[in-house]
């Protein structure tokens, strides 16, 4: 699954979080380049998957391959 980090930054992800994922990424701002799931969680590790206050959004784009190797 992927998504994009305009939508991550549209859903107002915590400041931390946001320099951390986009420092991974080698990247200063968001785009609309399609993201792996995968490398978000790579980058910021299993503690930062705690939910915050109000809702997520993340928009799921559709991929001929898959990451996990569902087809």
């Amino acid at each position: 699954m992927k998504t994009t980090l305009r939508a991550i930054r549209d859903a107002g992800p915590c400041k931390d979080s946001w320099v951390a994922l986009l420092a991974g990424l080698g990247k200063t701002e968001a785009d609309d380049a399609p993201l792996s799931l995968l490398d978000i969680l790579r980058i910021l590790g299993l503690d930062d998957t705690e939910p915050q206050a109000g809702s997520i959004s993340v928009t799921i784009i559709p991929d001929a391959k898959s990451d996990i190797g569902v087809e």
